[in-house]
């Protein structure tokens, strides 16, 4: 008799599952049929939303601090600076940091094309050496904007890179002087222990990388 009432009740619970989830099922695909025309509808046209946005995010901007004298804006420009020199400087010998700088040319390239290439060679620390192209126009009148190119990223090409070339070529032809450096880690400074993951056990020992 037990048994045949355990059999029972195992019975209506299976149906009660089985329906439960039938029905569940039949719910959400009414309602995924109902509702989905009504979510689909735009309740803003697009460029009032996109107004909208963009007026509440520039609400939310901080204004910059506006200095109160060109004394004061010098003073503010100091401070930041010897903050900024801090953190990049920090750990590394002061002979590194007060070192002048050591440039030397190594050849120039007179493309015809109205610029040339300077090939330069020059310190980074005292010791350790890395290349550099300064791309200047040929008919240089007074005064003109010097630009210096850190961009690095390809790993086997470096400075010469077409894009980064093409740059500087550029701004050569607009009457700049362009200086394109090559990176650690790339280009004839590719080599074993020079990639970026070799600061971490650097700056671990307290030199800022």
């Amino acid at each position: 008799m037990t048994t045949f009432r355990n059999s029972r009740i195992s019975c209506i619970l299976a149906m009660f599952v089985l329906l439960s989830s039938t029905s569940s099922i039949l719910v959400s695909q009414l309602t995924s049929q109902y509702v989905r025309p009504a979510l689909e509808q735009p309740l803003l046209p697009h460029d009032v939303l996109v107004y909208q946005l963009r007026q509440y995010l520039l609400s939310r901007i901080a204004q910059p601090p506006s200095p109160k004298s060109e004394a004061a804006w010098a003073q503010d420009a100091q401070k930041i600076r010897a903050q900024f020199l801090q953190r990049i400087f920090h750990g590394w010998p002061q002979e590194w940091i007060s070192a002048n700088p050591h440039f030397e040319e190594v050849g120039v390239i007179e493309t015809g094309k109205g610029y040339r290439i300077h090939k330069l060679r020059y310190e980074v620390v005292p010791g350790y050496y890395a290349g550099a192209l300064l791309y200047e126009p040929d008919n240089l009148i007074g005064r003109v904007p010097g630009i210096m190119n850190v961009l690095g990223h390809d790993l086997v090409a470096g400075k010469s890179t077409d894009y980064m070339q093409k740059m500087c070529i550029n701004f050569a032809k607009q009457q700049a002087v362009a200086m394109s450096l090559e990176w650690i880690g790339t280009g004839e400074l590719n080599t074993f222990g020079n990639t970026h993951s070799f600061w971490r056990p650097v700056e671990l020992g307290g030199i800022a990388g």
